[in-house]
């Protein structure tokens, strides 16, 4: 496909950082939008260009634009990679080299990385599933012998069933459910979480607006000290809560149990600069209207560095 200057260029479709299907039409929601095209994570000259992009992300966002990066690495590889940016954009997976052919933009001078070759790079074994970020790249021969003794993936959980009575849950905790596109209680449809409960409790707020940054999928899990998790927890700290001032009424990151973390969900009164929402970087944002939430202050500065099982802020780190 050869495109001339002034040509309509073709509407992209690929999987996004999160493994969602999306459409370059969808993405610019017709605005503005720089569209680049990268040969991967592995590139060092790849890496201190998105650096600076990612530097300069606040300049094209305040512009009304959109940044899209298109890249070859699969997509749980994009989301490992975009987190460690810092990056708000949208990343595109063309894995399987599908639009880089049509648009004549295959790399054509690097044979190690087309296609990735099973001898030079692996994932530590996880559940094969776009949901799940991949935390680990393991440089070297393949061990055919599998995933090495104590795997995190193997380590024993104190899970608590979260269909259970709602006594049987921490002090300072309760539940919701989401579907995907709508919030529940706890005996409504979807998966059931747990929140900090005073973001229930009070008088509610009526048509607020939730920012809802997390997967129906059960396979969509982080435990709480993961970095990107406590990274996104300190950027709400530093910059998040700040910025949507008065707008605010409460903000809860959503527990499985003592020690996984399965989204967070942003309250306000009006509608923000979603883009800005830091858990929105781990998990994609659905907004969702609703009359569930009461006004909860929000914490004053850093809290403790350990979880104690209960959706912070009202559980403490």
């Amino acid at each position: 496909m050869k495109l001339d200057p002034g040509e309509r260029f073709p509407d992209l479709d690929l999987p996004d950082h999160t493994g969602r299907p999306r459409r370059l039409s969808e993405l610019s929601g017709g605005d503005p939008l720089v569209l680049l095209f990268s040969r991967g994570w592995w590139c060092p000259k790849e890496q201190r260009h998105l650096r600076e992009v990612t530097e300069l992300q606040s300049e094209f966002e305040v512009a009304y634009t959109r940044i899209v990066v298109v890249s070859i690495d699969a997509p749980e590889v994009q989301a490992a990679f975009r987190a460690g940016l810092g990056a708000r954009f949208v990343f595109l997976s063309d894995a399987e080299r599908r639009w880089l052919v049509q648009l004549d933009l295959l790399e054509e001078t690097d044979t190690v990385h087309r296609p990735y070759r099973a001898d030079r790079l692996h994932a530590a074994s996880r559940p094969d599933d776009p949901c799940r970020l991949r935390r680990q790249l393991v440089l070297g021969t393949a061990d055919a012998r599998g995933p090495a003794p104590g795997h995190a993936g193997d380590l024993a959980r104190r899970a608590r069933r979260l269909r259970t009575p709602m006594s049987a849950l921490p002090d300072g905790a309760a539940q919701l459910a989401f579907d995907g596109r709508d919030l529940h209680a706890a005996s409504g449809p979807g998966r059931c979480f747990m929140v900090d409960a005073r973001c229930l409790r009070g008088t509610p707020v009526l048509s607020a607006y939730a920012h809802v940054c997390a997967l129906p999928d059960a396979a969509a899990v982080l435990e709480f000290d993961q970095p990107e998790v406590q990274q996104a927890r300190r950027d709400a700290l530093a910059g998040w809560i700040g910025l949507l001032g008065d707008a605010l009424v409460c903000l809860t990151t959503l527990a499985l149990d003592e020690s996984r973390y399965g989204g967070a969900i942003t309250v306000t009164r009006e509608p923000v600069a979603w883009s800005e929402d830091p858990f929105a970087r781990i998990f994609p944002g659905t907004i969702v209207r609703t009359d569930m939430f009461s006004a909860v202050a929000p914490p004053p500065g850093p809290v403790l560095e350990r979880y104690a099982g209960v959706a912070w802020p009202g559980g403490r780190f």
